[in-house]
């Protein structure tokens, strides 16, 4: 699955195809809608219990500037999961989830501008922790 990074798809139809390829990625289910609280992924994860998902840039920046209007920090996935067997997807999901835990989110690598995008990531949740 690739849902690229072109804002002109529909965004309810890759928004949907991509949260279901994060929760079958890390056990999870969606549970994004209205009224989600800002959760997409409810996880079986203690440490990482939910998390938003979204598929462009632009959208994870929005994410961050609610974030900080609300002063609520939500984890989050920017792009695809990495590719996983049945044999790795444990592997890569811990991979991942603790690359969560540290940076506030995770950004695929070939998310344009990806380093911009982490960086963005710590400093809008530092700020958060320190409010």
């Amino acid at each position: 699955m690739k849902t690229g990074y072109s804002m002109a798809t529909t965004k309810v139809f890759v928004g949907a195809e991509l949260e279901k390829a994060w929760a079958d990625f890390c056990h999870g289910v969606m549970i994004g809608g209205l009224n989600d609280g800002g959760y997409d992924i409810a996880t079986r994860d203690v440490e990482l219990p939910k998390f938003q998902v979204k598929g462009h840039p632009v959208m994870a920046r929005k994410h961050l500037a609610l974030s900080l209007k609300f002063q609520k920090f939500i984890p989050l996935t920017v792009g695809e999961p990495p590719r996983y067997t049945s044999e790795t997807r444990e592997r890569e999901w811990t991979k991942v989830r603790d690359i969560i835990l540290l940076n506030g989110g995770y950004v695929a690598a070939d998310v344009p501008q990806r380093e911009l995008l982490v960086e963005g990531v710590r400093r809008v949740r530092a700020h958060l922790a320190g409010t």
